[in-house]
């Protein structure tokens, strides 16, 4: 089980304006660009990752606030939408120098081969460090997508199904 997390412009769902299904939520609806450079994403706006997988993640680099906080975390609301905004860009940003301070050789990648699982998911160098990081991928993509939100979107958001 796990979230479907989709970044882009929110948009109502549904036939809220009929007496058959009274019901309309935010949504935001996944494309595809060219320029997101990951492989494993094919150039989507959305990532499936566990419920346990996402929120280790946040904790570690230090993302769980913006996520997790109570009324205003971008998935509080499950299933939901929340807008996104610059400090949510200079967040993530934040937590990507701390990454590359801490594995300057990572290079972000979703990687499964049994060369690659190790105690951290990662094939590690002499100096046991990462060469291929998903917490490196995650924060990237994070990135990219948020950027492009508020670059291009007239309502940035970020939905979860």
């Amino acid at each position: 089980m796990g979230y479907t997390i989709n970044i882009g412009n929110a948009e109502l769902r549904g036939d809220w304006y009929q007496d058959s299904d009274p019901y309309a939520a935010w949504a935001v609806t996944t494309v595809r660009n060219e320029n997101c450079k990951w492989p494993e994403v094919e150039g989507a706006n959305f990532r499936s990752p566990s419920y346990s997988a996402w929120r280790d993640f946040c904790d570690k680099w230090g993302l769980a606030s913006m996520f997790y906080a109570a009324h205003t975390g971008l998935l509080h609301h499950h299933p939901g939408c929340m807008p996104l905004n610059a400090e949510h860009l200079a967040l993530v940003e934040q937590a990507l120098a701390k990454f590359d301070a801490t594995f300057p050789n990572a290079l972000p990648r979703w990687c499964e081969c049994a060369a690659c699982v190790g105690p951290f998911g990662a094939v590690k160098d002499e100096q046991h460090e990462p060469l291929a990081s998903g917490d490196k991928a995650r924060l990237e993509w994070l990135r990219y997508w948020i950027k492009w939100a508020l670059e291009n979107c007239e309502r940035p958001s970020v939905s979860n199904t």
